[in-house]
């Protein structure tokens, strides 16, 4: 399988915040502030999920919904990266809701995150032929992280292959 690599991410690109899993409850929307917050002052255009801000018996939405979000995302050609805001529980139930055959259509962008992100970001890799990431999910971008990797990961994204 030959791998491709998506843009590098620069300055002015759109980054969506989604949770296909489990969303950010309300007593950590300060924290997703400061991660949005932080993604915009390094020029980066940030649209927030439908259900980013929600969590509904352990995910952000019901499995069609988080479908239907994940599918549109990755569809779209002015989104250059994915971040959901950590992993959670239930992507699984997304695996047999994506129209994969759409998707071999689709322009390569960013899939980022670990834990039960990379259930849905390895079959990406794996049917589709992207490049994904296996690291830090959007609730761990704060400012001010001392762990090097989830400090470099954006410089990370932002080198050509």
């Amino acid at each position: 399988m030959r791998i491709v690599y998506p843009p590098p991410l620069q300055a002015g690109d759109r980054i969506a915040v989604i949770a296909p899993s489990s969303g950010v409850p309300t007593p950590l929307h300060p924290r997703l502030e400061l991660v949005l917050d932080n993604l915009r002052a390094q020029g980066f255009v940030v649209e927030e999920g439908r259900s980013l801000r929600d969590e509904l018996f352990d995910a952000s939405a019901s499995a069609d919904e988080r479908a239907e979000e994940l599918l549109r995302t990755l569809l779209r050609d002015d989104v250059q990266a994915i971040f959901p805001p950590w992993g959670g529980e239930l992507a699984i139930e997304l695996l047999q809701r994506l129209d994969w055959a759409a998707l071999r259509n689709a322009k390569p962008k960013w899939c980022i995150g670990y834990s039960d992100s990379s259930t849905w970001i390895l079959p990406i890799t794996l049917r589709l032929g992207w490049a994904t990431a296996h690291g830090p999910c959007a609730m761990d971008m704060v400012p001010g992280q001392d762990d090097p990797l989830t400090r470099a990961v954006l410089a990370h994204l932002s080198t050509a292959p």
